[in-house]
């Protein structure tokens, strides 16, 4: 018995880092073999010349001998794609476990190929989802699989250890860029008394409005200036359908912000806001002017109370422990 798990390639960003993530975590702590997917596009690609493709993904396959190959979805190719690659890994004998990292017909608005992905869910034997708000959400639409694990939240793997404390500060830093479509309350902001830093470039309409633009950084140097300036970080949207989605999806911003162990705010509408609030890990809000109000009365007392439940929390994230628990849960679900 041989595990295997895909990776896939070319689609960059917040999505391709978190498969890539996944997959180092199977392949470092259980002795995964990882199977690389290139995303590309090729609408009327012969049949011949798919097939052949997907045989090289998964030439090490033996046949009989019970492999269990964890598929992460999407592979951002099309459902058509994906049921292919499912129908070449079936003679195989092979157990599949399919990993949901992203639902396309959600973060599109493309809710006629919903019945497309869920039918490709259905040929697992366990899925593995975001959180329990999305197991949920599929079954409502045609999900059929009994065997669902709930990762709960994304991790964020770092080696690093800090040394000092976050510092107390009333700010607010943003690990994303601009984005007229997600975060355009960005382009509104006017709190005096509450700093907000974001990392991407400086924009046409930017007036000095107690905003400070900080140039992307790679990872690790993402999280150190996070954790140097302290104060809190942020994971909103003003975009109705964004929020939405982020009632059942995992944030990779959050995850980011407990890595670096600063307290966060969240919209009471995201899928970890019960958390955040059990385990003291910073503020929820219904709305910006209540999550501004908050941190600029927030005491030093009290935020240092929220950086040391973070610091406490984070362990789990920093080490992959989420992604851990979710993949010893799935083989269990398969053999138990």
């Amino acid at each position: 018995m041989n595990f295997y798990i895909t990776n896939v390639n070319g689609i960059g960003g917040t999505a391709q880092r978190a498969q890539e993530m996944v997959a180092r975590i199977a392949q470092t702590n259980f002795g995964f073999t990882p199977l690389g997917i290139y995303r590309y596009t090729w609408p009327d690609e012969p049949g011949q010349s798919l097939g052949a493709r997907i045989d090289g993904i998964i030439a090490s396959l033996q046949a009989g001998k019970q492999d269990i190959i964890f598929l992460q979805m999407p592979t951002w190719i099309t459902p058509e794609w994906d049921m292919e690659f499912i129908n070449h890994i079936r003679p195989y004998g092979i157990h599949l476990v399919i990993f949901i990292q992203d639902i396309l017909s959600v973060t599109d608005n493309a809710w006629d190929i919903l019945s497309r992905e869920i039918n490709i869910y259905n040929q697992a034997e366990v899925i593995i989802a975001h959180s329990q708000q999305m197991i949920d959400f599929l079954k409502e639409h045609g999900l059929t699989v009994k065997k669902t694990i709930s990762l709960d939240l994304m991790d964020h793997v770092t080696p690093f250890e800090f040394s000092h404390p976050a510092q107390f500060h009333h700010s607010i830093s943003y690990a994303g860029s601009y984005d007229p479509n997600k975060s355009n309350f960005i382009r509104n902001w006017n709190y005096p008394d509450v700093r907000f830093r974001i990392y991407s470039k400086p924009q046409d309409w930017f007036d000095q409005q107690n905003l400070e633009f900080v140039s992307w950084k790679d990872e690790a140097e993402l999280l150190y200036d996070l954790r140097n300036n302290g104060g809190f970080g942020m994971n909103w949207t003003d975009n109705e359908n964004w929020e939405k989605y982020s009632a059942i999806n995992d944030s990779f911003k959050l995850s980011t912000y407990i890595a670096a162990g600063i307290p966060v705010i969240a919209q009471s509408s995201l899928t970890q806001h019960q958390m955040i609030q059990d385990k003291g890990l910073g503020i929820v809000a219904d709305t910006l002017d209540e999550a501004v109000d908050k941190v600029a009365h927030t005491t030093e007392e009290q935020y240092n109370q929220m950086a040391q439940n973070v610091e406490h929390f984070a362990p789990l994230v920093r080490h992959g422990f989420f992604t851990k628990r979710a993949l010893v849960n799935a083989m269990f679900e398969l053999f138990n």
